[in-house]
């Protein structure tokens, strides 16, 4: 066995390995997205692979690869011919790091895989998905799957030698109890510079409550729709809920639930929106509405933020400073979710800018990746400092 030592100026080549790389899997691609983007400016060599769907454009300077997943597992995603692209792509590309994003599919098992042939150092960040929601609350066939999956196979690839990357303190402290372990760093999820110091705008917001992101269980948008209708607010208030239609069912419930509510004509759903909508409509709003029963941070968080557009999210979303910045934290029920709505809309227009004003500051100080990714620089530096050849 020979031990290697890497300095500091050691070339960094990264491989992030991600499920899909598309509008659907918004949180996840958004992140990686704005991570990749700002090392392609410092780092030797950036990558992203990705089995699912793909479509979106990598940043400039990123290399994008895609692997199509075998016929016969169509979620699972494993991809045709296992690790033999990833390997290839190692060795051409001389990949010194791969960064794993999630690990249930089977595109993440194959870069393990590619990674001990190898002999690369494996970040695994874990988005979100060792959190108990995540591994209890989604009916009793997924979580029996995930429990099998992790005991007869999951446990052998994920946990030896794979160093382990939280984004929030409460993250780290489930990844902790999940793997048995802590996670080496936490660092949080950032915005490129360009998008924090971007035009914030000064029009006025208007009454308008704003949902932005996939249409899924555990986005808690039941429970958005049951506060709205049930909070004390003027006819002059409308909540606008805009994403992917990513589940069908729970899509068809929100809209029943909807049509149900007292505030029927004031609850629209305008499907996914993308660039200068996407902006508009998160500048446009008094406030967005982040009720997820489980999330690390939610990069629309740190999205409306940045435009001073404060926001309402839960505390699952390891945002432990954000009441005190201008934003609000509410449990994931319907009725603190109603309690914060109603506090929301009470504010004066110069208590709304001035919370817009504080939350955008506090992003450009705390989550803009001209000092995040500074951590990650050094975090890559001290998971290549000594890797073990066997």
């Amino acid at each position: 066995m020979v031990l290697l030592k890497t300095s500091s100026n050691s070339p960094i080549r990264v491989l992030h390995v991600v499920d899909d790389f598309s509008t659907t899997n918004t949180g996840v691609t958004a992140m990686v997205r704005q991570l990749t983007q700002w090392q392609a400016g410092c780092l030797d060599w950036v990558g992203v692979h990705a089995v699912g769907k793909v479509d979106l454009p990598a940043p400039q300077g990123v290399e994008l690869i895609q692997s199509l997943p075998l016929r016969f597992t169509p979620r699972w995603r494993y991809p045709v011919g296992g690790a033999a692209k990833l390997l290839a792509t190692i060795h051409s590309c001389r990949v010194t790091h791969l960064h794993i994003h999630e690990f249930w599919r089977g595109g993440y098992v194959a870069g393990i895989l590619a990674a001990r042939r190898s002999n690369l150092p494996v970040i695994l960040s874990a988005h979100g998905s060792t959190a108990p929601w995540a591994l209890h609350e989604q009916g009793k066939l997924k979580r029996w799957k995930k429990h099998l999956y992790w005991q007869m196979f999951g446990r052998f690839f994920f946990a030896p030698g794979v160093v382990l990357h939280a984004i929030t303190p409460l993250e780290a402290h489930h990844m902790g109890d999940f793997f048995g372990r802590q996670p080496q760093a936490v660092i949080p999820n950032a915005l490129s510079i360009d998008a924090v110091t971007g035009d914030a705008g000064a029009a006025m917001p208007a009454r308008r409550l704003v949902f932005l992101g996939r249409l899924h269980p555990v986005k808690g948008v039941d429970l958005l729709i049951e506060a709205f209708g049930k909070a004390r607010l003027d006819e002059e208030w409308e909540l606008v809920i805009a994403g992917p239609e990513e589940v069908p069912a729970y899509v068809a419930q929100l809209k029943a639930q909807a049509v149900a509510s007292p505030c029927a004509t004031r609850i629209r759903f305008v499907g996914p929106l993308y660039g200068l909508e996407r902006t508009g409509l998160l500048k446009s709003a008094w406030a967005v509405v982040v009720p997820s029963h489980t999330e690390v941070i939610g990069m629309v968080n740190l999205e409306a933020a940045s435009l001073a557009t404060p926001t309402i999210t839960t505390p699952n979303t390891g945002l432990e400073e954000w009441a005190g910045i201008g934003g609000i934290l509410a449990a994931d029920n319907a009725v603190a979710l109603q309690n914060a709505l109603q506090a929301c809309a009470a504010w004066p227009m110069q208590e709304r800018l001035r919370r817009g004003h504080e939350s955008r500051q506090h992003v450009l100080q705390c989550y803009n990746l001209e000092v995040v990714g500074q951590e990650w620089l050094r975090f890559y530096r001290s998971t290549a400092s000594s890797t073990v050849i066997a």
